[in-house]
């Protein structure tokens, strides 16, 4: 059984698949009642709470120190001992729940059988060439997976012994140790493309994706190839992850700055994505050519935002100003048929990550990371002028 987990800046998501039975069944997993962000079933706030005790609680408690900004501690530098431990606990509820979920509302699935599970989790694409971001992935994944397996309850003390365990420590460094624990970690944009590149519309070539979020807004491009029986490769050319997501914006306002402020920061981080892959990334490729333009998945919880829609759109003319191409063209991630919804959904593109995250990592394709790939040098400037006669030498 694959859970992939999408642990986004305000909510997480969950699915869980199947990959090796009829059907591949994928089941999206409805959040408890008190776990939900607003109205929406599949929605779990990434919020833990600390009581006095030291026990952890999932859902609101009184007399509890609320501890937000989990993900973040995760991408910060250096990632603290406490700031590891929230993550895990948080995580460990997560499985925990997703697990009992599953045994008492899908029971036909576990009969007669012991599942093996295997955890993947998304984190930024441009944090995925970072040593030190990936390793504390892996490492509180370890650790979460074998606190949710066990019988303890999930308290500061337990989630320290498992995230000090040495067999869990090695899963930082190592993704081979970390996948014999259970715990792959996924570039999220290669899984949000996992449903376009097992589409009909799939093809080769160079796209931008932009996922906006409540905190963050993440831009990728990358290059998708399509290597028949082999599967899909995904080459990360350049990636940018700022906080300038939905919510980002209040909060931008409510210190003074105005709009158009927010605007031209948003198409800083966008335009030197997509300018970095034009000049030093893939110059060559189809997309910067007349007739041809940028094929751009617009993603995330905030993708129907109409601010941010406007400021990606404003790509288009923006490319066409200084390439000759035809600007962008923007493309709508697929929804699979094939899910199990418990509950009514609204927008899947939220859940596109998870969905994603729950195939196996090898179903994903084979990725490149920004380090792997060289820039490619401008051409030579040839002096010419010697070849010339001037009119002084006639």
């Amino acid at each position: 059984m694959i859970l992939g987990l999408d642990m986004g800046t305000s909510c997480t998501k969950a699915i869980v698949r199947l990959p090796y039975e009829a059907g591949e069944p994928a089941i999206a997993i409805p959040a408890p009642s008190p776990c939900r962000s607003g109205d929406d079933s599949y929605l779990w706030r990434t919020v833990l709470w600390l009581q006095e005790d030291g026990s952890f609680r999932a859902w609101p408690t009184t007399r509890a120190t609320v501890l937000t900004s989990l993900k973040q501690g995760l991408i910060v530098a250096p990632v603290t001992a406490s700031r590891a431990e929230a993550v895990v606990a948080y995580l460990a509820f997560v499985i925990r729940y997703v697990r009992g979920w599953l045994l008492l509302n899908r029971a036909h699935l576990f009969r007669g059988r012991k599942p093996v599970w295997l955890v993947n989790l998304g984190m930024p694409a441009a944090s995925y060439d970072e040593v030190r971001i990936a390793e504390p992935y892996r490492h509180v994944g370890a650790a979460a997976l074998r606190l949710a397996m066990s019988d303890e309850p999930v308290t500061v003390e337990a989630t320290r012994r498992f995230y000090n365990d040495p067999s869990v420590a090695a899963a930082g460094p190592s993704e081979e140790a970390a996948r014999e624990l259970g715990i792959a970690v996924i570039p999220e944009t290669a899984a949000q493309m996992t449903g376009f590149s097992k589409s009909t519309r799939r093809a080769s070539g160079l796209y931008l994706l932009v996922d906006v979020g409540a905190l963050t807004l993440d831009a990728c491009m990358f290059h998708l190839n399509q290597n028949g029986s082999s599967g899909d490769h995904f080459a990360f050319m350049e990636a940018e992850v700022r906080p300038l997501g939905v919510e980002s914006f209040y909060w931008f306002q409510s210190e003074g700055k105005t709009e158009p402020e927010f605007r031209k920061q948003c198409d800083h981080a966008l335009h030197s994505v997509v300018w970095n892959t034009k000049r030093y990334r893939d110059p060559m490729s189809e997309a910067w050519k007349p007739g041809n333009d940028v094929p751009v998945f617009l993603a995330g919880g905030g993708a129907a935002n109409h601010l941010h829609r406007e400021i990606v759109e404003s790509l288009g003319p923006w490319l066409r100003r200084y390439t000759p191409n035809e600007g962008i063209r923007l493309l709508e991630l697929p929804v699979p048929r094939a899910i199990d919804l418990p509950d009514p959904i609204g927008d899947f593109r939220r859940m596109a990550v998870a969905w994603g995250l729950s195939y196996p990592p090898t179903d994903i394709g084979d990725i490149m990371t920004m380090s792997e790939i060289e820039d490619i040098p401008p051409p030579d400037v040839v002096d010419l002028s010697g070849r010339f006669i001037s009119k002084d030498e006639v």
